[in-house]
């Protein structure tokens, strides 16, 4: 009987220590939404990408869970299971010149300087955005995030995806990447830097704005291959193959015999 309720126990710990099924992406007004990329063209499809908001807020780049090898960061969205699904439909028949694609997180709660802020892909043009264009593009992201919630497998996976037709999305995830003088949309094949904008005291001050640099920090392929790098890390050379390393070995034998021989022909001539 004794074994019986410790098996119980034990099972019953068990569900309450197994994770929640229902793993939506999370909103601004959480104040640490979920890191999604959207790609439009003609319609649109999203794609969790496992981060937030407060990941890329603090200093731009020091993910709290980068790995020991630096910041570097790959998604294949044609072979995750999470994401082939919606990557595969979104990209039927279309001419892929005419995608274009951009990453948003944000924070919509708290009052004052710094409180409120996004971060999102950035292509170009001015960063001059007053507080107050920052919070309603920050505030209208909630509609793009709880609709997609209810589509594809954002409801059942933690970093799910979803495809949509309507117009209504599609216009959606035009205003949220692109819809002032920051440009957040690229189209396939090419890199983009990425902005931090956190808002000022006063609705009409301009938000402060921080970009990564000139070098790519995110990059979409056309085969559908997302790579994040933070460019403070120098990559890591390949460490040579058991038979590379017997190859070299073979070598230096080689140059170390003619290097020999060589020593005692001389050594001979000048004998002779």
């Amino acid at each position: 009987m004794k074994n019986k309720k410790r098996l119980i126990a034990i099972s019953f710990s068990l569900v309450l220590l197994a994770p929640n099924a229902n793993a939506a992406m999370t909103n601004t007004s959480s104040g640490d939404s979920s890191l999604i990329l959207t790609l439009i063209s003609g319609n649109s499809a999203t794609f969790d990408l496992g981060f937030n908001y407060s990941n890329f807020s603090s200093e731009l780049f020091a993910l709290s869970n980068a790995s020991p090898g630096g910041q570097y960061y790959t998604w294949d969205l044609a072979n995750d299971s999470n994401y082939a699904d919606s990557w595969v439909s979104f990209i039927a028949g279309k001419n892929l010149s005419s995608v274009t694609w951009g990453i948003f997180a944000g924070d919509n709660t708290g009052f004052g300087t710094g409180a409120r802020g996004l971060v999102s892909t950035y292509a170009g043009g001015s960063t001059n955005l007053a507080t107050t264009s920052l919070l309603n593009r920050v505030a209208s992201a909630d509609i793009y995030y709880d609709v997609n919630n209810t589509l594809g497998s954002h409801s059942t996976n933690a970093n799910g995806s979803s495809l949509s037709s309507g117009t209504w999305i599609y216009q959606a995830g035009t205003t949220l990447l692109g819809g002032t003088s920051i440009q957040a949309l690229s189209g396939l094949d090419v890199g983009m830097t990425f902005v931090s904008l956190t808002s000022a005291s006063a609705g009409p001050a301009l938000a402060t704005a921080q970009i990564s640099g000139s070098f790519p920090a995110f990059t979409l392929s056309s085969s559908g291959v997302l790579t994040y790098w933070n460019g403070r890390i120098t990559p890591i050379p390949e460490v040579p193959e058991a038979d590379t390393w017997s190859m070299m070995l073979l070598g230096l034998s080689a140059i170390a015999g003619l290097s020999r021989a060589r020593k005692s022909k001389s050594k001979l001539g000048s004998f002779a």
